[in-house]
């Protein structure tokens, strides 16, 4: 499970990898998803050659 936490307006948030618990996390990944999109169009090419495992098609 991937973990990760940043401070946002002096209170610390926990992210989790893979987590849909929030009630907007539907809004949430679809934004994500146009940034992705928008990010390839634009010339940006992923590096999972620092990755230690294969990864799902769910994962990429």
């Amino acid at each position: 499970v991937g973990l990760s936490w940043t401070e946002i307006k002096g209170h610390i948030v926990h992210l989790k990898a893979h987590d849909r618990s929030h009630p907007q996390s539907t809004e949430i990944y679809a934004k994500i998803d146009r940034l992705k999109s928008k990010a390839i169009e634009n010339g940006f090419i992923f590096d999972s050659s620092w990755m230690t495992r294969s990864l799902n098609e769910n994962e990429t």
